[in-house]
C-alpha cells in the first residue's frame, strides 16, 4: 500500500512525509504525491491506529513480564513507560498527519518531533525487549 508513497524524492514513503520537518519540504513532498498520494498515506495513517495500541500494549507487555524485569525492575517500568508513551507521540502525530493532508493544518516542524521522539521511545523499549532474556540471574 505504501510503495507508490516511495519514489525518489520521497525516499521512505510515509516515514519521509513524518519527518519533514520544514514547511518548504512538506510542501515539495505532498507535491509530488498529488492528490492521490496524499489520500493513500491518510488511509495508512488511519490504519496505523490499531497498529499503535497493538505496539504499546506488546512493547509494554513485554518489558514488565520477562525475565530481566525481576532482576531490574526501575529498567523494565522505564522500557514500559516508553512503549506508552511512544503510541501517546504516534496518536499526536497521526492526527497532525491527518490534518495536514487535509489542508487543514500547516505544522511539519511539530509532526517531525512527535515522529522523532516517538522512533526513540519505541526504540528504547524495544531495546529493552530484545535485551531483557540475555541479561545474566534474569531466568531466576
Amino acid at each position: 500500500m505504501g510503495r507508490p508513497l516511495s519514489v525518489p524524492e520521497v525516499p521512505y514513503g510515509l516515514a519521509s512525509f513524518e519527518l519533514a520537518g520544514g514547511e518548504a519540504a512538506m510542501a515539495a513532498l505532498l507535491a509530488r504525491w498529488g492528490p492521490d498520494g496524499a489520500a493513500r498515506a491518510a488511509a495508512m495513517t488511519w490504519l496505523d491506529f490499531p497498529f499503535l495500541v497493538a505496539y504499546g500494549l506488546s512493547l509494554g507487555s513485554l518489558s514488565l513480564l520477562l525475565g530481566g524485569a525481576r532482576r531490574f525492575p526501575a529498567p523494565a517500568r522505564a522500557a514500559a513507560w516508553a512503549a506508552a508513551l511512544a503510541a501517546v507521540c504516534d496518536v499526536a502525530e497521526n492526527i497532525l498527519s491527518l490534518l495536514i493532508l487535509s489542508a487543514r493544518l500547516r505544522a511539519a516542524g511539530p509532526m517531525a518531533v512527535l515522529a522523532a521522539v516517538k522512533f526513540l521511545l519505541a526504540a528504547a523499549s524495544l531495546a529493552w525487549v530484545a535485551a531483557a532474556p540475555f541479561i545474566p540471574g534474569a531466568r531466576d
